[in-house]
């Protein structure tokens, strides 16, 4: 019967949660103290500080199988163990790659879908511009004639006016006339 528990770090990568198994970091730690052979790098590159973030089960159960293995207790156990890590930390960083790719693809789909929303409520908004200046020249015009209705009417007014000033005097004249003859 196997009572062994499995522990994970979950830890914030950008606007993801990454977890890693504790075990891992544990044989890691207890390999570095009870191992005597002292190993020199010549530099470390960017694939082997990256934190390892497993993001599937398959890295998962890798990483596991690497980390549940028995102390390695000479130089080719050590280097054996050391390629397996290895390896189980490039497939995981591999599939976190693709992740991330696949992620990024989205994103730019996303962004593709954002650009073509905003062109077409720049055209809706381009529509209704030109609507709206068409709205303001139909009024200018129906100003327009409304003036030259009211110049019309005025026209016609004086006009009215000057005819009625004109019977006015007519009918004066006639009454004078009609006065001085002596009739009526």
């Amino acid at each position: 019967m196997d009572t062994s528990t499995e522990n994970y770090k979950m830890y914030k990568d950008g606007k993801h949660w990454v977890y890693s198994m504790m075990i891992a970091a544990a044989f890691l730690g207890t390999t570095a103290v009870t191992t005597s052979t002292t190993a020199n790098a010549d530099e470390a590159t960017a694939s082997q500080t990256a934190p390892v973030a497993v993001t599937t089960p398959a890295a998962v159960a890798s990483t596991k199988n690497v980390a549940q293995s028995t102390t390695p207790t000479n130089l080719a156990d050590l280097q054996r163990k050391a390629t397996d890590t290895q390896n189980a930390a490039n497939t995981v960083d591999s599939e976190a790659s693709a992740a991330n790719q696949k992620e990024a693809t989205s994103e730019k789909a996303k962004a593709a879908d954002t650009n073509t929303d905003n062109t077409n409520a720049a055209n809706d908004v381009t529509k209704v511009e030109a609507s709206v200046k068409q709205a303001k020249n139909d009024v200018d015009n129906t100003k327009d004639a409304v003036d030259k209705a009211q110049d019309k009417v005025n026209d016609a007014k004086a006009t009215l006016d000057k005819d009625e000033a004109s019977r006015n005097e007519a009918t004066k004249v006639l009454e004078q006339a009609q006065k001085g003859f002596g009739c009526c």
